[in-house]
């Protein structure tokens, strides 16, 4: 009895040596490859100027690995950040961000007297970003569209603003203001959209912003109501802004691929800037049976 009480007893360290032993050796150690990745910017920054940093959306998240570095939003505005040093430091160290949208976004910081770039457009820095990001095989810095082709998702996007309406019966006619939902078509896991507006009325129509979500189909007699919102991941024509009297405005809206449940709806919710002429496109799931390949 006291033999087998030993070798219970030495068993575990036995299997414990056995197991330090092949970490040491790297027997569980992953390799970090290339495209797996997130590339990052390089900025420079001093004490005696500030330098601002525009990103797409909301900023939620912000690291700094030096004292040295102050990192702020700027007032009253969410999607900006001020960066400054408090004194001079020698070392690079890093800036990380992320916003809303989920993008994350990377900087390598070092400490230049008289920085030249104080104002970066990291949303206008999109296109590049992508380009260097596949030549050197690397992930790109923001997620959303840059999973994909971005010329590609542009070219698709373009051609589907280019098609006659196939859909009917998903639109809202109110205050002489019409807001259709003309097709929906489907190509590498997105979902292309093809909307437009038209102002019947003699008061110019402006879009606030275009707000797309799933949510519960009723809510009586439920102890929980769900509502979650689905982000565009890029839309065509700028200008569907403000629809002027008696004009027509199409644009094409891009999301990830989705279905929903009998339960629940998908709506399209158009918001007046400074008015009150909301308008909104409800889809179910029968609805998204009419959804056509690209």
């Amino acid at each position: 009895m006291l033999h087998k009480l030993i070798f219970i007893t030495l068993f575990p360290i036995f299997v414990f040596g056995q197991n330090r032993d092949s970490l040491n050796t790297g027997k569980y150690v992953i390799p970090i490859r290339d495209n797996a990745i997130k590339g990052s910017y390089n900025i420079e920054i001093t004490t005696n100027k500030t330098t601002h940093i525009i990103f797409p959306s909301k900023v939620v998240y912000v690291d700094v690995g030096n004292q040295s570095v102050i990192v702020d939003k700027a007032d009253n505005i969410e999607n900006i950040i001020r960066v400054k040093a408090t004194d001079i430091f020698t070392e690079e160290t890093t800036i990380t961000v992320i916003d809303d949208m989920g993008g994350y976004y990377s900087f390598l910081a070092n400490f230049n007297q008289n920085p030249q770039k104080l104002s970066i457009n990291i949303a206008s820095n999109r296109e590049a970003d992508l380009n260097f990001a596949e030549k050197n095989g690397l992930l790109k810095t923001m997620d959303a569209l840059e999973e994909k082709d971005v010329s590609e998702v542009k070219f698709q996007a373009n051609k589907v603003y280019e098609k006659r309406a196939y859909i009917k019966h998903l639109e809202m006619h109110r205050y002489k203001v019409n807001f259709e939902l003309n097709g929906i078509y489907y190509k590498n896991d997105l979902l292309y959209l093809s909307i437009s507006i038209e102002n019947n009325s003699f008061i110019p129509y402006e879009v606030n912003f275009i707000k797309m979500y799933v949510k519960d189909r009723e809510k009586v007699r439920r102890t929980s109501y769900q509502e979650l919102e689905v982000k565009s991941l890029y839309q065509t024509n700028n200008e569907l802004i403000k629809v002027a009297e008696k004009q027509k405005i199409k644009a094409v809206l891009v999301i990830p691929k989705l279905t929903i449940t009998p339960d629940k709806i998908f709506y399209i919710e158009c918001i007046e800037k400074a008015g009150g002429r909301h308008l909104n496109i409800e889809m179910t799931a029968d609805d998204f049976n009419l959804v056509r390949a690209l």
